[in-house]
């Protein structure tokens, strides 16, 4: 996993290589709402992607290799810009990264755990 520094305001955009994409990010918060764009090589991805606690974004698509997500230190809700780099972070995780953590959860459902 790869840690995208965010900066603790409501609207920021900036440019990062992830796993050798050349990628554009906005990240923004719209009526208490994190929201995430997403661009690789001048084309967009996703836009308006909501950003939840452990959710895996994007999904489905082709067009860019891995994932986004965003992790909470000990913090409940979704996320929000004034707790960017403190009590939330992003994440770029692999497609091998994801895989594992995908499967941790079938193996932890099994055992009689709740879905994240």
């Amino acid at each position: 996993m790869e840690l995208i520094p965010l900066e603790a305001v409501a609207n920021q955009e900036f440019a990062i290589v992830l796993n050798g994409q050349d990628c554009r990010m906005a990240v923004y918060e719209r009526n208490s709402r994190v929201f995430v764009d997403l661009m690789v090589a001048g084309a967009w991805i996703r836009r308006g992607m909501l950003a939840q606690p452990l959710n895996i974004m994007p999904r489905g698509t082709v067009a860019f290799s891995g994932a986004l997500m965003f992790v909470g230190a000990n913090t409940s809700g979704d996320p929000k810009a004034a707790g960017f780099g403190t009590e939330w972070e992003l994440y770029y995780l692999t497609e091998e990264e994801i895989a594992e953590l995908q499967a941790g959860q079938e193996a932890w459902l099994e055992e009689g755990g709740l879905a994240f």
